[in-house]
């Protein structure tokens, strides 16, 4: 069980800067083979490659970069973008998701994907422990935090998705209820989920 977030760039940003900024965050938090030291970058896999339509198999012009999965950082990061291009149009995604639209009116991406730039989404299991009891969601708000300040420094503006209440949220609106929902989530996997898991491992053990 995992928290995904998603992010969305609005103006136009250096994709390769734009991964580099969000990896560099993530690797604050890293404790790489238990060490307590974050690995260097060179240590960390990363992997790009165009998207693949999933009903003709065909490849796409669009992109995801991305780290490798099972490297045990703090988060399985991917970034979606179209070389030269915005990622997601408004026109595209209102057609793609049947959001038709009276005249004059303009979608808010409040039941779909927004139009954007660039795309990416942070992946970490809800059982992460970071510094000083950091939970995924605390990982989460930190890197958005860090990531709005330095798109704002460029005058960039970004939205994104409490995954909990399926909310999207303008730049650092909804952070605090963000927080709140993790730390709800994180009591109810250690007190409720992982308990249940932990005796079903013990009762497929013992049945064999």
């Amino acid at each position: 069980m995992t928290l995904n977030t998603d992010v969305y760039v609005l103006g136009e940003i250096g994709r390769v800067d734009l991964f580099e900024f969000v990896l560099s965050q993530l690797l604050e938090f890293d404790n790489y083979q238990d060490s307590g030291i974050p690995r260097s970058r060179s240590q960390v896999v990363v992997e790009a490659e165009a998207d693949t339509d999933y009903r003709t198999k065909q490849p796409k012009d669009t992109w995801t970069m991305e780290t490798r999965i099972g490297q045990g950082l703090p988060a399985w990061f991917r970034m979606h973008y179209r070389p030269g291009q915005p990622y997601r149009t408004a026109e595209a995604t209102c057609a793609e998701n049947e959001c038709w639209l009276e005249d004059g009116e303009t979608c808010d991406g409040k039941y779909h994907d927004p139009a954007c730039f660039i795309e990416f989404d942070m992946d970490t299991a809800y059982g992460y422990h970071g510094p000083s009891g950091l939970h995924c969601s605390g990982l989460h708000a930190i890197v958005i935090a860090h990531v709005y300040h330095w798109l704002k420094s460029q005058g960039v503006d970004m939205m994104w998705r409490n995954e909990y209440t399926g909310d999207l949220n303008q730049g650092l609106d909804g952070i605090e209820e963000f927080l709140g929902s993790g730390t709800n989530a994180m009591d109810w996997f250690n007190n409720i989920a992982l308990p249940t898991i932990k005796q079903e491992i013990t009762n497929q053990r013992e049945a064999e």
